[in-house]
């Protein structure tokens, strides 16, 4: 993960910490914020969430347009969709990034999520599986096309379940039988989400 925190734009030295009034996050992982945030009593943050492309293509600045009129305290989580604009939003003094290798990492350990890819699981979480059908339209995929995608690609698919969505496991045997794929669920919960969003909404935390 790499981390870009918001500088004085005159001196270039570390601005005054001010808590983020505004979170921009993929809409995967939208409810989970929502939820964490709720969490931790943050009732004065507004919450909202960019296209789930994973990079496929890579987000503009326009898709971000409320950055545009809104110069409160921003925090953007985010993953390979933010590289394109990752160096004009660095620029904006009233911004802090957080760019994961993997968003997975927002709820499972990097070194588990590298683990589980290596064993050639195709990981999801309960906002993407909410989703699958329109997913399966963005791609173009018929029930047959999809099929052969998905066995080429991965053995199984793996969902990363954050046990806020009641409706993810028939979600995921919907998804699941359409591919043809096995299925495994790991309830990884919101925790370390919470962690993450505790230290960056928290003046003066640092990330551990």
């Amino acid at each position: 993960m790499s981390q870009t925190r918001k500088n004085n734009d005159k001196t270039g030295e570390p601005a005054e910490v001010e808590r983020p009034k505004n979170i921009f996050v993929c809409e995967n992982f939208k409810k989970e914020v929502e939820f964490v945030t709720r969490q931790l009593g943050i009732s004065d943050i507004n919450i909202f969430s960019f296209p789930a492309r994973c990079g496929r293509p890579q987000l503009e600045i326009t898709e971000l347009s409320r950055l545009a009129d809104d110069r409160q305290p921003t925090l953007i989580i985010g993953g390979i969709c933010l590289h394109k604009i990752r160096n004009e939003l660095a620029a904006r003094t009233d911004t802090d990034i957080y760019i994961f290798d993997n968003c997975f990492e927002l709820v499972m350990e990097k070194k588990i999520v590298e683990y589980f890819i290596r064993k050639g699981a195709y990981l999801t979480t309960p906002g993407w599986l909410a989703e699958w059908k329109t997913h399966i339209r963005e791609w173009k995929f018929s029930r047959k096309t999809a099929r052969d995608f998905f066995r080429e690609s991965c053995q199984y698919v793996l969902l990363l379940d954050t046990e806020i969505d009641a409706a993810s496991t028939n979600n995921l045997k919907e998804f699941a039988e359409f591919i043809d794929r096995e299925t495994e669920i790991i309830p990884v919960g919101i925790a370390p989400l919470k962690r993450f969003l505790q230290s960056a909404l928290e003046p003066g935390t640092p990330l551990t």
